[in-house]
């Protein structure tokens, strides 16, 4: 066990202690134990349904909910119909997954599905038990102009109202392509890396071996190893301040599952690529709010890390807010900063955050490829104009 450091855990709302119970892992035979002393109080029922769905866990509150006699009828029957509807979006986006890849295959376009289907199929080991909204896959940069226009004869369309041109660069800057598919809504995303470029991850050719099959529907499809997924979760966590209780869960769960877990190859892969505090702060996250399992030899070596339960108050105060908290974008940089152990990584990222062009900047302004580097001053620009004194001042009020 990692011994928790003073204050590490504030005392959280009742709703939110009950969703954090229903996400453990350790669940055993405590779980209705745990339960037990929440539920018996007035809960605001509408925050809790509303935070599970917000932090991705309906179909584990829903499971841990389903046999405890004081929970309401009608919250019962709620989380039940919440859960089937969120098992037929599964399953289309599962399908959908299989298709995209049959349409990539056939025009000789290898892609890595991650994330998604098969993530929860991984960690959960059941479609039901996840919530996703959205399909990832990684190609190699050179695939995706040739997987765009597969994708767009077959009814997908760029989920922003950019011109080619604003494409481009929106994709060269994030290293990712959004799709959206015009009748069924669903979302793609093409990836040639898993984090944009400036983050200091970057999925090289080591990550496209070895790959493991997993089962989807019947057919198997190749993904990341569980080694490789890990340390993915973590990065994509860290570069979000884990705003979101469910990517700790999925964290938690592919721990669970993974007993045996090539630890050295995990943090060599970790090392190599700069991301050990951040691998660090989520095996911490996973293992002290889900009980997710251990060894030894990695707990000793993240508590060789003073940052990392620092940095571990600072997510909590995000998952679980009090009153006059401070969640904002100075916070989140100085997050940033911290949660690499290589300083010049994190400000690097941090000045990306601060100076890199947005989707705003695109659709405020079309410039050809030869151009695209006037962009980084018109944001300046455009900053400049909104949040000056003056600029304020001048502008007139309407009605």
């Amino acid at each position: 066990m990692i011994p928790k450091a003073k204050n590490t855990r504030r005392e959280i709302r009742l709703e939110d202690e009950v969703l954090r119970c229903v996400g453990r892992v350790d669940k055993g035979g405590v779980i209705a134990e745990r339960l037990s002393s929440p539920l018996q109080c007035d809960l605001d029922w509408a925050y809790l349904l509303d935070s599970a769905r917000r932090h991705g866990l309906m179909p584990s509150l829903q499971q841990g909910l389903n046999s405890q006699s004081s929970v309401p009828a009608e919250v019962k029957t709620q989380l039940r119909d919440e859960s089937h509807a969120l098992q037929g979006t599964n399953l289309l986006l599962t399908r959908e997954l299989l298709r995209v890849l049959s349409l990539l295959d056939t025009e000789g376009i290898r892609a890595i599905p991650f994330k998604g289907p098969t993530l929860t199929m991984l960690a959960y080991g059941n479609l039901a038990l996840r919530q996703f909204n959205d399909l990832d896959f990684l190609l190699q940069a050179a695939d995706i102009p040739r997987a765009r226009a597969v994708l767009s004869s077959h009814g997908y369309r760029s989920q922003h109202p950019l011109s080619r041109t604003q494409e481009d660069a929106y994709f060269r800057s994030l290293c990712q392509l959004p799709l959206l598919h015009e009748e069924y809504s669903i979302l793609v995303e093409l990836h040639s890396k898993v984090t944009p470029r400036d983050f200091s991850f970057s999925a090289d050719e080591t990550f496209w071996q070895p790959l493991i099959p997993v089962s989807l529907l019947g057919r198997e499809v190749l993904t990341f190893s569980r080694e490789d997924l890990l340390l993915i979760l973590c990065v994509h966590g860290a570069k979000h301040v884990w705003c979101c209780l469910g990517w700790i869960s999925d964290v938690a769960n592919l721990l669970s599952v993974s007993p045996g877990l090539d630890w050295e190859q995990v943090t060599s892969q970790a090392r190599r690529m700069g991301c050990e505090r951040m691998l660090s702060l989520g095996l911490f996250l996973a293992h002290d709010l889900l009980g997710a399992p251990l060894t030894d030899l990695v707990v000793e070596k993240i508590q060789e890390d003073r940052v990392v339960r620092p940095l571990a108050e600072r997510v909590y105060k995000q998952l679980f807010p009090p009153s006059g908290s401070d969640t904002s974008g100075f916070s989140n940089a100085l997050f940033h900063l911290r949660v690499r152990e290589r300083f010049r990584d994190g400000l690097r990222y941090s000045l990306r955050l601060a100076l890199a062009p947005t989707l705003a900047d695109w659709t405020t302004l079309a410039l050809p490829v030869q151009l695209s580097f006037l962009y980084y001053p018109a944001r300046f620009f455009r900053l400049l104009g909104k949040y000056t004194p003056w600029s304020r001042r001048s502008v007139a009020p309407t009605s």
